[in-house]
């Protein structure tokens, strides 16, 4: 478990990046309690995390909105099936 604290903005996402570089990542949890700003780059950084199977605890009413909005914004990505005789 990674408790986060105050502001969260680019400079720390990169540094939570090398962090978690290291970590099984769907055994990671980001506790948000204390988080009082998180930017456009923390969000999206957040959104992709959860994506990764990271999970997020006690996030802040604003910061969950806004990564669910961002994770709606994204497209989605449609797997097609394989076609026969397709190259």
């Amino acid at each position: 478990m990674f408790a986060l604290s105050g502001d969260m903005d680019q400079e720390h996402v990169v540094r939570l990046q090398e962090l978690l570089a290291n970590e099984t990542l769907d055994r990671v949890i980001l506790d948000l309690k204390e988080v009082t700003f998180a930017d456009r780059a923390a969000v999206q950084f957040l959104a992709s995390a959860e994506a990764a199977r990271i999970r997020i605890v006690n996030c802040p009413r604003y910061v969950r909105s806004w990564i669910t909005a961002e994770t709606e914004s994204q497209p989605q990505r449609i797997e097609e099936p394989d076609c026969p005789g397709k190259d």
